[in-house]
């Protein structure tokens, strides 16, 4: 990696951080629809995963007190399969697929989160498990799993702090998975963990700023912002597959 790409690479991680500290969540997404235009997937993906595990891990530190186990068991027990299979079709697709997944992934979500209805109803531990595989399909190959385990939490009518949590746990559970996976499959490379090390100050600052942005703004109109530059970006990607 080059002086100026990782200085790009910086700019982009700065900006998702502190975007994450705006709205609480789309670090992961923000960094996946944006760095694939300048480095290749195979690399991208492992560099984000290492800041999302870490990202996850002080959240859910921070929401422990509204941990509830067995609302997360269901999810993470889909995770698991869903994890191999992203990986597996990280390693062996052809770029044109990776490229068409992940830009329907985005534009999918986007379009839910803007338009989605969200009837309240307790969730049913067959779709939890469901979300889950799918929520580890997509961290596994493009370290954006956060929009199924969302949209199963949409409609549960539960506190928001055991909503966060249970988010949390499942994206922590699965991004330790991942990289795990991503280091036996050679995916995660000691110097991608060096190039972590040399970004993490723009991450942990971009994470002060923009919690202290959050207060200045309206998180939901920057939210909404966000969902249509999200879905450029996501059409962007399926305009590279064709």
């Amino acid at each position: 990696m080059t002086a100026a790409t990782l200085l790009l690479v910086a700019v982009i991680v700065f900006a998702a951080a502190i975007s994450h500290g705006i709205i609480g969540f789309g670090f992961g997404m923000l960094c996946m629809a944006i760095l694939p235009w300048f480095l290749d997937l195979t690399t991208a993906v492992p560099l984000v995963a290492v800041f999302g595990v870490i990202t996850y891990g002080a959240v859910l530190w921070q929401e422990r007190q509204h941990l509830d186990f067995p609302r997360c068991l269901p999810l993470v027990t889909g995770a698991l399969p869903g994890l191999l299979a992203g990986v597996a079709f990280l390693r062996s697709a052809d770029e044109r697929w990776l490229y068409l997944a992940l830009g329907l992934a985005i534009v999918s979500y986007v379009g839910w989160a803007l338009y989605g209805r969200r009837e309240q109803r307790e969730p049913r531990a067959s779709v939890g498990i469901l979300a889950g595989a799918l929520s580890g399909a997509l961290a596994g190959a493009f370290n954006i799993g956060a929009p199924p385990i969302i949209i199963y939490l949409a409609s549960a009518p539960w506190p928001p702090g055991s909503i966060r949590a249970t988010l949390q746990v499942q994206l922590f559970f699965s991004g330790t998975i991942q990289l795990v996976l991503f280091w036996f499959s050679g995916l995660l490379k000691p110097q991608t963990l060096v190039v972590n090390l040399m970004l993490l100050p723009a991450v942990l600052l971009g994470g002060v700023i923009g919690s202290q942005i959050s207060r200045l703004i309206d998180p939901e109109r920057y939210r909404r912002l966000l969902l249509g530059a999200l879905f450029i970006l996501g059409a962007g990607f399926l305009a590279r597959a064709f």
